[in-house]
C-alpha cells in the first residue's frame, strides 16, 4: 500500500473511544481507502483551542510535526458496526495523547492496514481487539 493522507476538522461525535479508553479525533473528512484499522503518523494539528502548556512544550519539538516524524496513531475507517451504526467514519487515535482538541485541523499519514473492520459481539471483545491493535502499532512504530 502506498502511503496516503487524510487530514480533516476533529469534530465531537458520542465520546464512545474515551469511554472504552482509546479517545479519538473524530475527522470531518472522505476517503477512498478501504474500511479497516491502519498504522499511522499524526503530522499536524493546527488551530482549535490547544491547552498552552500543549502548545508550549510538545507543538514546539518540530521532531514531533516534521515531514519525517508524526505522533504515532491508529487510523479507524469504517462503520461502528459493533454499535449497529451505519455512518462511515474516520478516526484516529494518537497513542499516548489525551488532549482536547476539537475544532482543530488535523492531518495524518496512512501507513499500513493491520487488519479489517470487523462487528464485535462485545464491548469487552472490541476493547480486547483494540489492545491487539494498541501493541502491533506500538511494536511497529518501536522498529
Amino acid at each position: 500500500m502506498k502511503k496516503s493522507h487524510i487530514s480533516g476538522k476533529v469534530e465531537k461525535h458520542l465520546g464512545r473511544g474515551r469511554r472504552l479508553g482509546y479517545p479519538t479525533a473524530n475527522l470531518d473528512t472522505k476517503t477512498k481507502l478501504a474500511e479497516g484499522i491502519y498504522l499511522g503518523l499524526v503530522k499536524k494539528i493546527k488551530g482549535g483551542t490547544l491547552p498552552p502548556l500543549f502548545l508550549r512544550k510538545l507543538l514546539p519539538r518540530s521532531s514531533l510535526f516534521d515531514t519525517k516524524a508524526g505522533l504515532p496513531s491508529l487510523v479507524f475507517i469504517g462503520k461502528a458496526e459493533t454499535f449497529g451504526e451505519q455512518k462511515r467514519l474516520v478516526e484516529v487515535h494518537i497513542l499516548d495523547f489525551n488532549q482536547e482538541i476539537y475544532g482543530c485541523q488535523l492531518e495524518a499519514e496512512v501507513i499500513k492496514k493491520i487488519r479489517d473492520s470487523q462487528k464485535f459481539e462485545t464491548e469487552e471483545d472490541l476493547i480486547e481487539q483494540m489492545k491487539d491493535d494498541e501493541l502491533t502499532a506500538r511494536e511497529y512504530f518501536k522498529s
